[in-house]
């Protein structure tokens, strides 16, 4: 099922005021609270965490973001990770909403369009398409990966976790085939067929600190798409 990727990073400096309407009077949506606020370079990222579901807290912090002048150009997502990317004059704002658990993790990345920072977001809508043959900068889990898999995003979400994105040059039976037998022997592991987004095979481990998420999606007859939402350690 082809579909459209994302780079996970990008994008403006921004206020963050929320109508009263949906906020505490902090300027946060009900029910979360901001863990940090810091700058990388040209970019700024805010971090918040809360107890609603990733549906709500995605609605709320849209609301926010398009109340804000913000017009949204794309979204994207996968098993428990939904985001948006918007944009505003020459300034993007990428929205990363995470199923953690026990709370819902959110960033607000903001920044220029033209940002080193940014891996690119310059195909006319700030979501580039993947580039199979230039593997991208990041780290790959502790995990097992197809054998020729090439990392096409990787993204760190504060301290906590990573998201990052691989492109396989097989088709989607044999890369589930290749995962149900590696992860055969793996305690916690639990796999289905479907996935909270568009994925078509999942593959979790949601019970410890090296908690992970995998979901695998056909691009087309002969490609495959592997999405990793993983916790810090197995990147250690």
């Amino acid at each position: 099922m082809p579909r459209k990727r994302m780079v996970l990073t990008a994008i403006s400096t921004v206020m963050i005021l929320v109508l009263a309407a949906c906020g505490n009077g902090n300027g946060i949506p009900s029910g979360f609270d901001e863990l940090y606020s810091e700058r990388e370079g040209d970019l700024h990222i805010t971090a918040y965490s809360g107890s609603a579901s990733v549906e709500d807290a995605f609605d709320d912090f849209s609301a926010w973001a398009e109340g804000e002048g913000w017009e949204s150009t794309g979204d994207y997502g996968f098993a428990g990770y939904a985001g948006r990317v918007f944009e505003q004059d020459d300034e993007l704002l990428v929205l990363n909403v995470i199923d953690a658990g026990a709370m819902t993790s959110v960033s607000v990345i903001t920044g220029p369009r033209d940002a080193d920072e940014m891996p690119g977001a310059g195909n006319g809508n700030g979501v580039p398409e993947p580039t199979p043959d230039q593997e991208v900068e990041g780290r790959d889990p502790d995990l097992p990966l197809y054998p020729g898999a090439i990392r096409v995003s990787y993204f760190e979400v504060g301290d906590d976790s990573a998201i990052v994105s691989y492109v396989v040059d097989a088709p989607l039976d044999d890369v589930v085939a290749f995962y149900q037998q590696e992860f055969a022997d793996w305690d916690d592991v639990n796999a289905w067929e479907g996935a909270h987004g568009d994925g078509q095979f999942t593959f979790e481990n949601l019970e410890d600190d090296a908690g992970f998420i995998m979901t695998l999606d056909s691009e087309n007859d002969d490609t495959t798409t592997v999405d990793i939402i993983a916790n810090m350690p197995l990147f250690d």
